[in-house]
């Protein structure tokens, strides 16, 4: 009797429709055809931001080295016992 109660709610479950209109193993079934396609797609997208990200870095340690070299070049143009201006 356990039994046949389990199979019915399951029975009633998998064809349960929502506002979708798909069955719920079929949307099941959808869900994981299309899962690997979904992760590569977001797996691309990470890889693209944190080149991104990498760039920009790159970029920014690149502009603090310019503006650290200028700062040094500045502060020796003021300092009178400074002949030679670091480069």
């Amino acid at each position: 009797m356990q039994q046949n109660t389990i199979t019915r709610v399951e029975h009633i479950v998998i064809q349960h429709e929502d506002a979708t209109g798909f069955p719920y193993a079929t949307r099941l079934y959808f869900c994981v055809h299309l899962l690997p396609d979904l992760i590569k797609v977001l797996s691309n997208q990470v890889g693209d931001l944190v080149a991104q990200m990498e760039r920009r870095c790159a970029t920014a340690k690149s502009m603090l080295e310019q503006l650290e070299g200028l700062e040094a070049h500045i502060a020796a143009s003021r300092d009178p016992l400074v002949k030679d201006p670091p480069r």
